[in-house]
């Protein structure tokens, strides 16, 4: 029975090294992981153990580097949930959020004039980029405003029945 148990123990370590081979990821993703293989709470509690010390997981880490990759692209509160969804704690992820401090409504704005380049965008365009700023996380407050910005700045005639 005990050379069982050291064995689920070994492949327990061996499988989270095995996960964390190609990507970085959460304790909670790989305590799901090792659950869904079937292993054991406490072959699982000593593995995630095992990785933690030397330092394979790190939960601060993971959104860190999830933030500097996806902040260009997406708001602050879709990176808010998605890092919740992969259970990072709430305050490591307001941490690190507020530790880089960008504004949504510079984003919203660099991504739409990025996405018009300056062109005269018709109602219909308007109305596709703000369901496509919407999708990306961005509060219909902040997506009124950019717009009407747009609007006023380049003479597209976007109003309140574009940005409801």
């Amino acid at each position: 029975m005990r050379r069982q148990a050291m064995s689920e123990n070994t492949e327990a370590r061996k499988q989270i090294l095995r996960f964390l081979e190609r990507m970085d990821r959460t304790e909670a993703e790989l305590r799901k992981k090792l659950a869904e293989k079937g292993y054991e709470s406490w072959a699982i509690d000593d593995a995630v153990a095992y990785a933690f010390s030397y330092g394979y997981i790190n939960d601060r880490r993971y959104a860190e580097n999830y933030v500097r990759i996806f902040r260009a692209k997406k708001s602050v509160l879709r990176i808010r949930m998605e890092l919740l969804e992969k259970g990072v704690d709430a305050e490591i992820i307001e941490d690190v959020l507020t530790e880089n401090g960008d504004s949504d409504t510079e984003l919203a704005r660099s991504l739409l004039r990025r996405r018009l380049q300056g062109k005269n965008a018709t109602y219909e365009e308007l109305a596709k980029c703000r369901g496509w700023l919407y999708r990306r996380g961005f509060r219909a407050e902040t997506i009124r405003q950019v717009l009407s910005e747009y609007g006023e700045e380049f003479g597209s005639g976007a109003d309140d029945e574009v940005c409801p």
